[in-house]
């Protein structure tokens, strides 16, 4: 927990589960009922954060990435009430021993 100014605010990394393809990753941030979600694509990094529950729980994720993605081709949608999922497009000439 982090203390800012007197006040106490509850963060933390927010679960997830990842899987790979031939030419995408995709990773699924487990954080039921989320709002103000970002999601900031990098070559080598993805970062995510929320607001989540009637609790106010801030949840953050900065993922250093093993190979590079394509920021412009990567997306981001929000799946059911349980989730959001994070879809990577993984840059052409990566091998799968790079990823």
């Amino acid at each position: 927990m982090n203390v800012v100014a007197g006040s106490t605010i509850k963060m933390q990394p927010a679960p997830a589960k990842w899987y790979d393809r031939r030419d995408v990753v995709f990773v699924e941030f487990c954080v039921e009922d989320s709002r103000d979600v970002k999601v900031n694509f990098d070559k080598c990094k993805l970062d995510f954060s929320c607001v989540s529950g009637t609790d106010n729980v801030k949840h953050h994720n900065e993922v250093e990435l093993f190979g590079e993605i394509d920021p412009k081709e990567s997306k981001h949608k929000p799946i059911t009430k349980t989730g959001n999922m994070i879809r990577m497009k993984i840059c052409q000439g990566l091998t799968s021993s790079q990823r």
